[in-house]
C-alpha cells in the first residue's frame, strides 16, 4: 500500500503486507523548494542507489549542475535518513524518511 498527500509539501507512507498483516513500513515528509523540480533527474538518482542500502537513491549523484545527496543509517528492520537535491548549491528539494519492520 502506498499513500501520498500533498505535492509541493508532502507526506507519504508505504506499507508491505503479508497474509493481511502489515510487516514493514516507511514514512516520508518532504518539500519541493524550486519551480523547476527535475523529476527525470530524481528518478535517475533513485535508480542509481546501491544494494548495500536500497531504501532511497545513491549517496551522491550529479548531472548537469544538479546534485542529489542521501544520508541514511540503519538496516531493513530500522532505518532513517535525509535526502536533498541542489542546483548550483541552491536547495531545491528535501525529504526526511524512516521505517522498518513491524512486529
Amino acid at each position: 500500500m502506498d499513500t501520498c498527500f500533498g505535492t509541493e509539501q508532502f507526506t507519504r507512507q508505504e506499507v508491505l503486507w503479508e497474509k493481511k498483516t502489515p510487516i514493514w513500513a516507511a514514512n516520508y515528509v518532504g518539500r519541493i523548494l524550486g519551480k523547476d523540480f527535475p523529476a527525470d533527474f530524481f528518478r535517475e538518482a533513485l535508480l542509481a542507489g546501491c544494494c548495500r542500502f536500497p531504501y532511497r537513491g545513491a549517496e551522491q549523484y550529479e548531472k548537469g549542475g544538479w546534485i542529489y545527496k542521501c544520508a541514511a543509517k540503519g538496516d531493513p528492520d530500522w532505518f532513517y535518513g535525509y535526502e536533498e537535491i541542489l542546483y548550483r548549491d541552491l536547495l531545491m528539494y528535501e525529504c526526511a524518511f524512516h521505517g522498518g519492520q513491524l512486529r
